[in-house]
């Protein structure tokens, strides 16, 4: 349960609290943004990492209904759907991905055109295959990708932001404003 618990609170209980504590700054700024790091797995859950899928697809939910609300505002809210990027969490691993340097290069252009929702790399094929043919992009993926994601997610992609969370979630319920 632990587990679970620091998993849900990375996404999408932190970006949540994040809007909280700055919406009031964003409000008061002439020009603001919100930006959050989503994944195609929030459109095809993966049946090997359920919670990591149910959390993504819980930040996108999230995110939408939030762009919905502040619509109007002078708050954009950007959902940025990333592919598998090539950090030190899993530079090892056997599987396609891309630099951090190349994910930089894009996210700013397609942040440029003002795109609410930002498709980098292998997101963008995806996405329009899913919406074209889900059930036979879903069973590609599933094929795919299942036995290597599985791997990287499960030895080594939770476990840094997993201790930086725990600290993380025990400030936050030490903190006045959770206690009430």
């Amino acid at each position: 349960l632990e587990h679970v618990e620091a998993d849900v609170a990375i996404n999408p209980t932190a970006p949540i609290r994040l809007v909280e504590a700055f919406l009031p700054m964003l409000r008061a700024s002439e020009e603001a943004a919100i930006h959050n790091v989503t994944s195609p797995i929030a459109f095809v859950p993966r049946g090997s990492i359920p919670l990591y899928s149910a959390t993504k697809a819980g930040l996108r939910a999230f995110t939408k209904a939030l762009r919905a609300q502040l619509e109007g505002v002078g708050i954009r809210v950007f959902e940025i759907l990333s592919p598998l990027v090539g950090t030190v969490i899993i530079v090892n691993r056997q599987a396609p991905k891309i630099s951090p340097e190349e994910m930089v290069r894009k996210l700013m252009r397609k942040l440029a055109n003002d795109t609410c929702e930002v498709r980098i790399g292998e997101a963008k094929w995806f996405l329009a295959l899913h919406r074209i043919m889900p059930g036979r992009t879903e069973r590609s993926m599933h094929k795919l990708r299942d036995q290597w994601l599985a791997s990287a997610l499960r030895h080594t992609v939770f476990r840094p932001t997993l201790a930086a969370q725990q600290v993380w979630c025990e400030t936050a319920r030490s903190s006045p404003r959770s206690a009430g």
